[in-house]
């Protein structure tokens, strides 16, 4: 851990030179389809998310957030992966970012709402998983949004609603979906 005094650097300074490039490189890992080389991404992110309170920051700049918000929706889009343990992993990296004081729920709610593409971002829409229709895709969403109501409850005012999840029940019609385990 970088000691402020010792170093004689800023918080600024640490969130320009240190943490924003990171950063910039987990977004580049947003396109990675090589299973290991994902799950040490998220690996990377969890050092991150640990390392910038220990540096004394607690409300990470513009920058960081926007790199962290593009590697985010990578992993919503991994929830949907054929591999399990890809799934897995990515739920628990969301998991990591709600529990965290600088993000929290409100940063991964938007995300998790947004109205998914046909062919997804950083080039995952090649194959038949990353689909916004496909079975793993929208179970993979729907499962994640399911566990955060009972986590968080649904509030009329605050990161999750009723109307939030109603919404995207209809934008993936998920009511209407071919596989019985979606519609449940």
């Amino acid at each position: 851990v970088i000691k402020l005094e010792d170093a004689g650097a800023t918080i600024d300074m640490l969130q320009s030179d240190l943490f924003l490039p990171v950063c910039s490189l987990l977004e580049n890992f947003a396109a990675e389809k090589v299973t290991a080389v994902f799950l040490k991404a998220i690996e990377f992110l969890k050092a991150i998310l640990k390392a910038m309170p220990e540096c004394g920051i607690k409300v990470p700049s513009h920058g960081i957030r926007n790199h962290l918000r593009a590697f985010t929706r990578a992993i919503i889009i991994k929830l949907g992966d054929n591999n399990g343990r890809v799934r897995e992993e990515s739920s628990k990296a969301l998991d990591i970012l709600c529990l965290d004081e600088a993000f929290g729920p409100t940063f991964i709610v938007p995300l998790l709402l947004e109205v998914p593409e046909k062919t997804g971002k950083h080039g995952t829409g090649s194959s038949s998983s990353s689909s916004s229709s496909s079975y793993r895709s929208v179970h993979g969403r729907l499962t994640y949004v399911s566990s955060m109501v009972g986590r968080y409850q649904l509030k009329p005012k605050g990161c999750l609603t009723s109307q939030d999840v109603v919404k995207l029940l209809i934008v993936m019609k998920a009511c209407q979906h071919s596989n019985g385990k979606v519609r449940e």
